[in-house]
């Protein structure tokens, strides 16, 4: 007959604080610069108009005369060939986002930001701290840190976070140099 073990186990607490650290391709990023950057440390500011043509008026142009865009940010769908945006390395920019239709899950590669805003009004606490995707019903505005580089040969993309809407064109590329 065989006798039964006691298995015990044991943890240990790990405390980790998350503003201390934040990985990046070649090494660690700088976060004291992430945790104290505001709007004020925007180098730049840009729109971003979502548009999965669900539920809204098809009047963008496409490709042929007779046939309207059904998808695109700022009126254009992904082209694999086509840098949308150039940021530059270690700055914050201030990116609008505004979702025409329906909500949209928006993700970009590569960059972390903070919610400055949602429909006008500020985040809720849920929403603060550092984020990489945010579902914009109508519009938010996010302070974007790009701390990770990005080529020509290997951009990072902006987009939907709905598989349809990507599949469909809802992304845009950007470079970090």
């Amino acid at each position: 007959m065989q006798q039964n073990k006691e298995t015990q186990f044991r943890s240990r607490l790990l405390r980790v604080d998350t503003h201390l650290f934040t990985a990046s391709r070649q090494g660690h990023t700088d976060t004291r610069r992430l945790s104290a950057a505001s709007e004020a440390s925007a180098v730049r500011r840009r729109q971003f108009i979502v548009n999965s043509g669900i539920c809204m008026n098809r009047t963008q142009a496409g490709e042929h005369a007779d046939m309207v865009a059904l998808t695109g940010i700022n009126g254009k769908t992904f082209d694999m060939e086509r840098i949308d945006v150039e940021t530059s390395l270690g700055t914050n920019e201030v990116w609008e986002v505004i979702s025409a239709g329906m909500a949209h899950p928006f993700h970009i590669d590569g960059a972390l930001f903070r919610i400055l805003s949602t429909a006008g009004a500020p985040p809720p606490p849920h929403l603060a701290g550092w984020k990489d995707v945010v579902l914009v019903e109508d519009k938010a505005e996010l302070l974007v840190a790009f701390n990770q580089p990005a080529t020509r040969n290997h951009p990072f993309m902006y987009h939907c976070h709905i598989l349809e809407h990507e599949e469909a064109g809802l992304m845009g590329q950007y470079t970090c140099t």
